[in-house]
């Protein structure tokens, strides 16, 4: 069920872009940490956010959730992740 529902959301991703709420620049990700963590283990990781982030902005967005800087992403850190510089914050 979670990989049916990541896959759904990944594939509802490209239409998501340019609409608002995400990492700037009108670009929207998935609020849902579950949705993004395909592989289930708790942390995202660059690859599994490069399926919903743009590529040129990939290594910039990964770098400010990552708080603790150890290669990955945990649903706290996603849920408390910040918001693109002079931006409103992102929530989670």
């Amino acid at each position: 069920m979670k990989v049916l529902f990541a896959l759904l959301a990944l594939s509802l991703a490209p239409l998501a872009f340019g609409q608002g709420m995400g990492m700037g620049m009108g670009m929207r990700i998935p609020a849902d940490f579950a949705a993004l963590d395909i592989d289930g283990d708790g942390k995202l990781t660059k690859e599994e956010l490069g399926k919903v982030a743009p590529a040129e902005r990939l290594d910039q967005v990964f770098s400010r959730w990552d708080a603790d800087e150890d290669g990955s992403v945990t649903e706290e850190e996603f849920n408390n992740r910040p918001g693109p510089p002079g931006g409103m914050g992102m929530g989670g």
